[in-house]
């Protein structure tokens, strides 16, 4: 089945990083049992078990804090033209994506960060991710209100409700609006007119217009 899936898609697994390095360690030794075999050829696919203990050991080196680690695979398979021939070549490929404290799958974002990542490169988009238009999405769909919702509708509407129209109070407005614009203008003359001591004649009509 891995085999099957790297053709089409970049894998990313999850491995303890102790445990794999120590894994790795017993496969180069020959130590490996029967039933992890079949993880030892997998490895092998892509490097030497000898790089991948190096590989893992630096990598636990840059963080000894890490407990897990991500692994990219892809083995795509290409036909190549040798002279009259073709042939089915294959260029696998393979890079630790990231090492991390904890499974991913505990953390919501940290899982969900590395499905965008995977369909990113693979140029796939999944349903859990990007919903077809058919799904609804859980803030679309017709829900019935809750008793506290339906009391502020009904507040909201007979707000509204309740409002004049200002055809019915704004008809003085704009004679109201003159006539303090009026006084609040002497106000400011006479003011002006005191703080200059232009005159200290208190008979002065300030409200009289000076050109």
């Amino acid at each position: 089945m891995l085999w099957y899936l790297t053709h089409l898609f970049h894998i990313g697994i999850e491995f303890h990083l102790e445990d794999l390095q120590y894994y790795v360690t017993k496969a180069i030794q020959g130590e490996i049992s029967p039933e992890m075999k079949n993880l030892a050829t997998f490895l092998t696919w892509f490097y030497p078990l000898e790089q991948w203990h190096e590989m893992i050991g630096l990598e636990y080196l840059r963080n000894t804090k890490a407990q897990w680690i991500v692994i990219i695979f892809y083995k795509p398979q290409y036909f190549m033209q040798n002279g009259p021939a073709t042939q089915l070549g294959a260029f696998p490929s393979t890079w630790i994506h990231k090492t991390y404290p904890s499974e991913v799958s505990r953390s919501s974002c940290r899982y969900r960060s590395l499905q965008k990542y995977l369909c990113q490169i693979n140029k796939i988009i999944l349903v859990e991710i990007w919903p077809s238009p058919e799904i609804l999405k859980p803030w679309e769909e017709d829900k019935p209100l809750t008793p506290y919702q339906a009391q502020l509708k009904q507040a909201l509407v007979e707000y509204q409700t309740n409002i004049s129209d200002p055809k019915e109070w704004s008809q003085e407005y704009p004679m109201f609006c003159c006539q303090k614009a009026e006084g609040t203008a002497k106000e400011e003359k006479k003011r002006k007119i005191e703080e200059l001591n232009l005159t200290s004649d208190t008979s002065t009509d300030y409200d009289a217009d000076y050109d």
